[in-house]
């Protein structure tokens, strides 16, 4: 899978360095190889991170508007009813 995602990256990579956006790499090869990695751990952590907020939606569900007012009201007293 890296193999096949290294060579755009590698010209992602030159296309900065050509900018000037970073420095050119010592091994261009190996900085597309984790540039492609990172990118790869992102997503998964992106998609581990929406599947986790949809689960706890689904088990807590969000209170009702009457709830929200008296917990508001609650907090705001200071918790003395």
């Amino acid at each position: 899978w890296v193999k096949k995602e290294a060579p755009d990256a590698i010209e992602a990579i030159k296309s900065l360095v050509h900018k000037g956006v970073v420095p050119k790499p010592r091994d261009l090869k190996k900085a597309a190889a984790v540039r492609v990695m990172e990118e790869y751990v992102l997503g998964q952590e992106t998609n581990m991170r929406d599947l986790i907020k949809k689960k706890f939606g689904r088990e807590h569900p969000a209170f009702e508007s009457r709830d929200v007012e008296y917990y508001k009201r609650v907090v705001h007293n200071g918790g003395a009813s």
